[in-house]
This record gives structure tokens, sequence and C-alpha cells, in this order.
């Protein structure tokens, strides 16, 4: 019988933004279609039910299936959120699977902290392309607020 691997991929990045801030911009559809974009894809729907069981749903434009599909298990606006997490993709980069994620919007002296924890890999040469995605897409969005501090996000 095998084990299944219990590691995790831990990633944070601090902003210059309130909470409420960055909480937008992780959940709103037009803030989330212009900072995130995973294997260069833009997103091509959306829908994000945030209320615990409410459902996610990610889909990118191309011509290679990549879509991301989830149910929130905790939602708690400004300070955290609990889903599912299942790509279902057809490229090798980092192939389908089913996580958890816990997403916590923190306060941080005068800005705000946003940690992403995702479990439920199939063993650890599994986490490396998470780990190097979730820092490629948490960069995107510090750039995206730093853009869009002086406007409404």
């Amino acid at each position: 019988m095998s084990e299944k691997y219990l590691g995790a991929v831990d990633v944070s990045e601090e902003f210059d933004v309130p909470v409420e801030t960055l909480y937008k911009a992780w959940t709103d559809e037009a803030a989330l279609k212009a900072w995130w974009h995973p294997f260069q894809k833009d997103l091509s729907a959306i829908k994000n039910e945030l209320k615990s069981g409410g459902l996610l749903e990610y889909e990118f434009a191309g011509d290679r299936k990549c879509l991301v599909r989830g149910k929130y298990n905790e939602v708690v606006e400004n300070q955290r959120l609990v889903y599912s997490w299942n790509w279902d993709i057809d490229h090798d980069e980092m192939g389908s699977g089913e996580f958890v994620l816990t997403i916590d919007f923190l306060q941080h002296g005068t800005g705000s902290k946003l940690v992403v924890h995702q479990e439920g890999f199939a063993d650890e040469p599994a986490t490396m392309p998470h780990k190097q995605g979730w820092k490629r897409g948490l960069g995107e969005l510090k750039k995206y607020l730093e853009a869009n501090t002086k406007k409404s996000v």
C-alpha cells in the first residue's frame, strides 16, 4: 500500500495595499482577468460563488484545455478562503490534480500579506512547478496592485 505524500506548497508575498484591496484583487472577475495568466493564458470565463459550498470555475483561452474547478469550504471576507482546486489541463508542466488551497489575507504593517498554502501533492517533485507558478502569479498580482494603487481595483 502506498502512502500519500503529505507535503505542501507555501508561498507568501507582501503588498503595499490594504487587506480589502488585496482580497478584491484576488476575488473580483475584472481584477483576476487583468493579472492572473498561468501558462501565459488569459481567463476567458469565471464563476466565483464566494460562499461556503459555492462553486469556483476558471476557464482559460487557448487551443489546449486549461480549466480550474473547485468548491469553497470556508469564506471569511478579507481574511481567508479555503477551497478545492482541481486542474484539468492538457499540458505537462503541472499536470491535472486535485488540491486544497488555503489563502490567508493578513494585515501586515501599513499594508497586507497574502499566504498561499496548497496541499494534495502525489510526491515532492510535483510541488516545484506549483511553487514556481504561485511565485510568478503573486509577482504579477504585486505588479497589478502597484500599477492600480491610485485607481480603484
